[in-house]
């Protein structure tokens, strides 16, 4: 018999037997005879648990030294964000959540930014969380340069879009995307609409004198909510045709789109979707549903194109038609129409509510309108001069933004900002600076573009720096020739039917001093 002595000896050769890698233990075989198979198992199964346990400590190893390394060169981003932004004036970082504390006691955003510049100067950094950085510039130089160099967007509006409207190539943050597709509408949209005297059809035009008498008869009617029912009535016949006019579900349309786009905001904050949530699916359904109304009027739309075909009505017909070519791919059936449909039912009503709050508020206005010589809208100056002025003073938008995604900004006065960052211009503090308009900018006078609208329309933009309320550069609005003629004719078909009102005159008389949305009234013309 074998001693305790010599037991010990032969398991300690047994475990020295057991191969070390998996390829010895494959070599070892059957070699170690019949008689040694229940110790050759045992040793092959600590073998693998060996095996698997450094296996899976290789694998963690990995995965913890790749997970660090991105982590640290993110840091490094950070750092580096943080470095080329804190050199450009600002308020000091003392809290990230601070700065958004403060902005409702100035108002808004604007209001924040404005008291920064007075102290800051003509550029201004704002950091709205340890990766958010804001630059507000005020100085043309800058801005025109800016522009020029800045091509692409935010990417929270891009993917706000997506979620709400689905892929699109005409409102994708990177300007590459969007090029082409910008551009042939551009050509299309402003190209043939253009070259006619009018850019609203009569059918048009008498829809919504329609709307007006239904409106009026029910006494004096809300300023802003004019302003959307006549802007979805332009933009939608314009993107689908004269059967948007006569479409049943227009008004739960325009209600859901707007619902739709405001919600998404909210839901684009979550980096992934949130599944878990059950308002998410509520809000899926409701954009579902969106797409479903826009399926159904373009299927109207399609009726309405043959239907004008066989009566020889082929001019508003090949327009509508020609933009929908444009907007509707076989992988973006809805994403590019409806956000084409949001932006300008924003844009056009924006503009119409602030020209009819001057037109009610400067009378005269509305007289020296009225005696039109010539129905070509480009030719009168005086009411493009108008239109003009309305948008310098009541922007439509707050800020007009750029961010450059993947390169930093060298601009000629030694400032860098850095990739990623975002890139602003407190429009309505530029169109309202005395050192750009003079001593009155801050007054309603149309006369300040009478001798520019015909010479340089609709390109104002490339002539002042500071007139920016489409925007300037690569990325300003494609349809802003088309809105401002639409507008135009719009208001010069008004103001020869009717005298604009408003229903109960402000205490102060002061023109800038206004309520958000007056009551006014359309008065037919004797």
């Amino acid at each position: 018999m074998a001693s305790a002595g010599e037991g010990t000896s032969i398991g300690t050769a047994v475990e020295a037997a057991v191969p070390c890698t998996l390829l010895g233990l494959l070599l070892q075989g059957k070699s170690a005879g019949a008689s040694s198979d229940a110790v050759g198992d045992r040793s092959g199964i600590c073998f693998m648990r060996e095996y698997a346990a450094r296996a899976t400590n290789i694998v963690l190893w990995a995965v913890l030294i790749a997970v660090t390394v991105i982590l640290l060169r993110r840091l490094g981003r950070v750092v580096r964000f943080w470095a080329k932004g804190s050199r450009i004036p600002g308020p000091p970082i003392l809290s990230f959540y601070r700065h958004s504390k403060l902005i409702p006691e100035w108002g808004d955003l604007t209001g924040y930014l404005s008291k920064l510049h007075e102290i800051y100067g003509p550029i201004v950094r704002l950091w709205l969380s340890p990766t958010e950085l804001v630059v507000s510039v005020t100085d043309l130089s800058l801005i025109k340069e800016v522009l020029i160099k800045e091509e692409d967007k935010s990417p929270l509006p891009g993917r706000l879009f997506r979620l709400a409207f689905g892929d699109s190539s005409l409102f994708a943050p990177s300007f590459d995307l969007v090029q082409q597709r910008r551009e042939s509408l551009e050509i299309q949209l402003n190209g043939v609409l253009l070259g006619k005297s009018s850019s609203i059809p009569l059918k048009v035009l008498d829809c919504i004198v329609k709307k007006i008498d239904a409106f009026m008869a029910e006494g004096p009617v809300d300023c802003e909510e004019m302003s959307q029912c006549v802007a979805f009535s332009i933009i939608g016949s314009t993107l689908f045709g004269h059967s948007f006019l006569t479409w049943s579900n227009a008004d739960t349309y325009r209600e859901l789109l707007m619902r739709v786009a405001k919600d998404a905001s909210f839901w684009a904050s979550y980096n992934i979707p949130p599944i878990w949530k059950r308002g998410f699916w509520r809000y899926w359904r409701l954009c579902t549903r969106l797409k479903g109304l826009t399926r159904d009027i373009l299927v109207q739309c399609g009726r309405s194109y043959t239907s004008f075909e066989k009566t020889g009505q082929t001019s508003w017909k090949e327009t509508a038609e020609g933009i929908n070519l444009h907007l509707i791919l076989e992988d973006e059936p809805y994403g590019n129409i409806m956000g084409m449909m949001f932006h300008g039912y924003l844009k056009i009503s924006g503009l119409i509510n602030n020209i009819l709050i001057k037109l009610v508020l400067n009378p005269e206005m509305q007289e020296k309108s009225f005696w039109i010589t010539s129905f070509d809208v480009q030719k009168m100056q005086f009411l493009l001069a108008t239109v003009f002025e309305s948008a310098r003073l009541l922007p439509s938008g707050p800020l007009l933004q750029r961010c450059s995604l993947k390169h930093d900004l060298n601009l000629r006065k030694s400032l860098t900002i850095p990739a990623g960052a975002i890139f602003v211009v407190p429009v309505h503090l530029v169109q309202t600076d005395s050192t750009i308009w003079g001593k009155d900018a801050c007054q309603f006078n149309p006369l300040r573009f009478v001798s520019k609208t015909v010479m340089y329309f609709p390109s104002l933009a490339d002539v002042n720096c500071g007139f920016l309320p489409f925007g300037s550069g690569k990325r300003a609005c494609v349809g802003q020739k088309f809105a401002v003629l639409a507008i135009s004719t719009l208001l010069a078909s008004w103001i020869q039917e009717f005298q604009i009102q408003l229903h109960a005159a402000p205490e102060d008389s002061a023109l800038l001093q206004h309520p958000p949305s007056p009551k006014i009234m359309f008065v037919r013309r004797s």
